[in-house]
C-alpha cells in the first residue's frame, strides 16, 4: 500500500513503511531457510505471497545484500558492546525513544534495550548483564510487560531509505550534479 506519490513532500505513514519492510524481510528470510539444508522450526513458515496493484511494483526497494547488512541478529549469551549495538540500530533506520510503542523504534535505559522490528507482532526487551545478551523477551507494547522468552532475534532494518554519512559522501559529486541539471541554486544541495 502506498500512501504518498513518489517524490512527494510528505512522508509515508510509518506503519506502512514498517509492512513493506516487514514483507522484503520474510522474502529475505524464506529465501535463506530455501538454501539450509538442515530442518529448522523457523522452515514452516513459507515465503509470503503478495498481491498487489502493479504501482506498488515501480516503488525502489533496498537491494537483498542492504537489508541483510543492515540486519542485527542477537542470541542469548551473545557478546555485544551495548553503545555500539545502539549506534547500529540507528544507523539501520531505528528511531531512538523513551518508549517503545510501534515497529522501528528503540528505547535505550541502561542495560535495557527495548527494539520493535517491522517483521515482528510484539517489541522485543534486550537484557545485557555487562556485555552479555542475558534475556531476550516479548512485551506488550500498550503494558509494557513481558510475554515470553525468545532464545534469538533478528531487528530487520525499518526503513526502506537506508543512507550513512559514507553513502552521501561516495555520491557527493553525483548529487551535486543533478542538482545543477535541475537548474536549482548550488546551496540546494547542502539542504
Amino acid at each position: 500500500r502506498h500512501d504518498t506519490a513518489p517524490y512527494d513532500r510528505f512522508s509515508p505513514q510509518p506503519f506502512v513503511v514498517a509492512q513493506r519492510m516487514d514483507v522484503l524481510y520474510r522474502w529475505l528470510a524464506s529465501e535463506k531457510r530455501v538454501d539450509t539444508l538442515t530442518p529448522s522450526p523457523a522452515q514452516a513458515e513459507p515465503a509470503p505471497v503478495v498481491v498487489a496493484p502493479w504501482t506498488a511494483l515501480l516503488a525502489r526497494v533496498p537491494a537483498r545484500a542492504v537489508v541483510r547488512a543492515k540486519s542485527v541478529h542477537l542470541e542469548m549469551g551473545q557478546t555485544v558492546d551495548r553503545d555500539v549495538l545502539v549506534a547500529t540500530l540507528v544507523a539501520a533506520g531505528y528511531q531512538r525513544m523513551p518508549i517503545v510503542e510501534e515497529r522501528g523504534e528503540l528505547a535505550v535505559r541502561g542495560s535495557i534495550l527495548d527494539v520493535f522490528p517491522p517483521q515482528r507482532a510484539r517489541p522485543v526487551r534486550i537484557e545485557l548483564l555487562g556485555d552479555e545478551v542475558e534475556s531476550i523477551r516479548e512485551f506488550d507494547a500498550a503494558s509494557q510487560r513481558s510475554q515470553g522468552m525468545l532464545g534469538h532475534v533478528v531487528a530487520a532494518p525499518p526503513r526502506e531509505i537506508l543512507l550513512s554519512r559514507e553513502v552521501v559522501m561516495e555520491r557527493d559529486a553525483e548529487i551535486r550534479a543533478l542538482v545543477r541539471s535541475c537548474g536549482a541554486p548550488e546551496r540546494a544541495a547542502d539542504e
